[in-house]
């Protein structure tokens, strides 16, 4: 994906209250990257930030994504995706904001991040063993005895996605790392893996 010159900055609105409430936030964030993922793979280099990320609580702020997502890439791939239906559909029922102008340019001086997909936490999770051994059992006929893996303490921040070919539904768990420290590549399917603009 070539350096983003454009951007969206999405505000997730609060559903039946005066502030998004957790669950507003991962039911909105669930629907929106699940356009993000379809604008890609309809063949869009658009990528995603989480501006509130944390990756740590902190006061009453929990762990978590946050109700703001920066959606990067050129202006004519990013007005593609405001007049999608999906994405049209969340802003006209009110579940996002978007501003007057919503395309705006990139401020000139900015650090830079990665968020990338953490696969590890994912093997933690609830159906992970169970998975495991399903995938395992189509591909050498034979089933095996699998132990559920310990809990993990802490889990890192993540978003849900709906699996189109499946209809489950599983996480994708986010780590930012410095640009500096990121081989520049492709973005992948949900918008994550190269470096973005952070502020």
């Amino acid at each position: 994906m070539k350096k983003p010159t454009h951007y969206v900055e999405v505000r997730i609105l609060p559903l039946d209250g005066s502030v998004p409430s957790g669950g507003d936030v991962a039911f909105v964030t669930t629907k929106l990257m699940r356009c993000v993922h379809e604008h890609i793979v309809d063949g869009y280099a658009v990528a995603v930030s989480f501006p509130e990320l944390r990756e740590e609580p902190q006061g009453n702020t929990p762990i978590g994504t946050g109700s703001r997502i920066r959606i990067f890439g050129d202006a004519g791939a990013l007005a593609a995706l405001l007049v999608r239906q999906e994405f049209a559909q969340m802003v006209g029922a009110a579940a996002i904001s978007v501003g007057a102008s919503p395309i705006r340019e990139v401020p000139g001086e900015c650090r830079w991040e990665v968020l990338q997909r953490w696969r590890e936490p994912e093997k933690h999770c609830d159906g992970f063993a169970l998975r495991a051994a399903r995938r395992k059992f189509r591909r050498d006929g034979k089933a095996e005895q699998t132990v559920a893996p310990k809990a993990r303490k802490k889990q890192p921040p993540y978003f849900i996605m709906d699996s189109a070919s499946t209809g489950q539904r599983f996480r994708i768990f986010l780590k930012r790392i410095p640009a500096e420290a990121h081989n520049v590549g492709q973005v992948n399917t949900y918008g994550l893996g190269v470096p973005v603009p952070a502020w």
